[in-house]
């Protein structure tokens, strides 16, 4: 059985092997990216920081070639997570809470990476992403 770190030490000091250890069933990098993983989510997130709250039908709209009952299955478990709360009585509007909020830090990220993806030359031979449409 493998040994886990002691949590007492400062994150800086802990080999990194020991913060991604697939073995670990409580780990937090695991929980992030199931909670937030998959095509669907993270464009519904995208959205959210883009344009605000939203009612169900601009979503749907916003969120290009998702089906109606596959963004009510991603916003609901986006609820569940704590990412997204949906207000009103009479129109609803589903925006980021708190904890959603903090990810835009990591979409940032993820779009400066995607930048940087977009700038790099294409391989010998094509393309190594397929055309975005």
């Amino acid at each position: 059985m493998a040994q886990r770190s002691d949590p007492t030490i400062e994150r800086e000091e802990r080999p990194l092997a020991a913060e991604f250890d697939p073995a670990a069933a409580d780990c937090p990098l695991e929980l992030a990216i199931s909670t937030i993983g998959g095509k669907w989510k993270l464009l519904v997130l995208r959205a959210l920081f883009l344009t605000g709250g939203q009612r169900f039908n601009a979503l749907l709209k916003s969120v290009k070639d998702i089906s109606p009952k596959e963004l009510t299955r991603n916003l609901r478990e986006l609820e569940g997570a704590g990412l997204v709360v949906k207000d009103g009585e009479r129109v609803e509007l589903y925006r980021l809470t708190e904890l959603g909020v903090s990810l835009l830090p990591i979409f940032r990220d993820l779009g400066e990476l995607g930048a940087r993806l977009a700038s790099k030359p294409a391989p010998p031979g094509g393309s190594a992403f397929p055309p975005h449409q």
